[in-house]
């Protein structure tokens, strides 16, 4: 998390083996109700997500990819628990 204004969570991932998703959505959900998400293409591996407020403690990350495989669309999706 960072800023002295607005507050935001800088986020970094990776990507295993394979072919990368279409696009990908990162909601993050602290404890404290804080929430925010981020839609990106299947390019990016960063990104930001804009909090309406800081927050510290347990947090809730949940990524949806969408990816084509021969032509037919599918969705992954994963949760990620943390603190801070």
């Amino acid at each position: 998390l960072s800023g002295t204004g607005p507050t935001v969570a800088n986020i970094v991932w990776t990507y295993g083996e394979g072919t990368r998703p279409l696009s990908v959505i990162i909601d993050l959900v602290a404890g404290s109700g804080s929430s925010g998400s981020l839609t990106t293409d299947g390019g990016a591996t960063s990104g930001s997500i804009p909090l309406p407020a800081p927050f510290s403690g347990a947090y809730t990350l949940t990524t949806t990819a969408t990816y084509r495989t021969l032509g037919v669309p599918s969705t992954t999706i994963s949760k990620f628990a943390g603190v801070l």
